[in-house]
């Protein structure tokens, strides 16, 4: 067990330091990332599941008299969600606490606090990262997130990544906005969906802003109009998003279901005191489930 002593912050032993370098602690929740693309909700259980069900198929002609053709549904896969938990510890022993000479030296649980919410976001970055990676399946198919074989309970398959990969542009947006607006339903009819949201490494932020923002289109000719903008996208550039490949990129549709965030138990803090070493000790924990249901919720536009 490491317990932090006197001589790790003999330094703040004596009221002599200038300034003090050291990581940030202030971690407001309103500024973690993972919450702009991905759903957050309440765990009520150790575990949760969701199920797809493809529904009835197109109507048939029926003859005068006859009966009519009798339909049916039919069940597709499911996807659980088990709450894992995460947590950190400080052990610091009483004589540091009460030696240190300045407030900002040790912030124990202010650190925690800081380490849980960056945690978060890199956990729900890596879930973009992975999406073309075969070891990490999930939704209801329990396949791949970004993939051209996502089954369909009938029977068949579909894709939701780019029929060539393509770098920012223009004409990639508006390739993964025409076939977006053809993903099937479960039953395997087209229904569509929207982009909502452009999420991509922060390196391409000023790339993606400029297609969406300019009135006319970016590279063309002075008289084409932009028909991107307006069309309320946003751009969500993650700063942790550290791609082998700065091309990556993909957008988030308005599927419903789709990348998931589940609190079964929001960050708590936790201090007690071992009274036989007389250490003080500080604890942060959560407890969440992440990962989709619904691969309608992403389109894979560059690796």
């Amino acid at each position: 067990m490491s317990i932090i002593t006197t001589s790790v912050t003999f330094k703040s032993l004596k009221a002599t330091l200038d300034n003090i370098l050291t990581d940030p602690v202030e971690s407001p929740e309103k500024e973690l990332i993972y919450p702009k693309y991905m759903e957050v909700k309440s765990m009520s259980d150790n575990w949760e599941e969701d199920a797809e069900v493809a529904g009835t198929l197109l109507f048939k002609e029926k003859a005068e008299g006859a009966n009519a053709e009798v339909g049916t549904i039919q069940e597709g896969g499911s996807k659980r969600y088990t709450a894992r938990t995460m947590a950190l510890h400080l052990h610091i022993a009483e004589e540091a606490l009460e030696d240190s000479k300045f407030d900002r030296y040790i912030m124990a649980a202010k650190r925690l606090v800081k380490s849980g919410y960056k945690t978060q976001d890199l956990d729900a970055t890596n879930v973009l990262i992975r999406s073309t990676n075969a070891t990490y399946t999930g939704g209801t198919d329990g396949v791949i997130l970004a993939s051209a074989s996502h089954t369909l309970p009938y029977g068949g398959t579909w894709s939701n990544i780019a029929d060539v990969y393509q770098t920012p542009s223009m004409a990639a947006l508006i390739a993964a906005i025409t076939k977006v607006g053809k993903y099937p339903s479960p039953n395997g009819l087209t229904e569509g969906q929207m982009v909502k949201k452009i999420v991509c490494p922060l390196a391409q932020w000023a790339v993606w802003e400029t297609i969406l923002g300019s009135t006319q289109a970016p590279g063309g000719n002075l008289n084409d109009k932009n028909v991107l903008k307006g069309k309320g996208i946003e751009v969500i550039p993650i700063k942790y998003w550290d791609a082998s490949s700065t091309t990556a990129w993909g957008v988030i549709t308005d599927a419903d279901d789709g990348l998931q965030w589940r609190n079964r138990r929001k960050l708590k803090r936790r201090t007690w005191v071992d009274n036989d070493a007389e250490v003080m000790k500080f604890g942060v924990s959560y407890r969440e489930a992440h990962g989709w249901t619904n691969a309608r919720c992403w389109y894979q536009g560059n690796t």
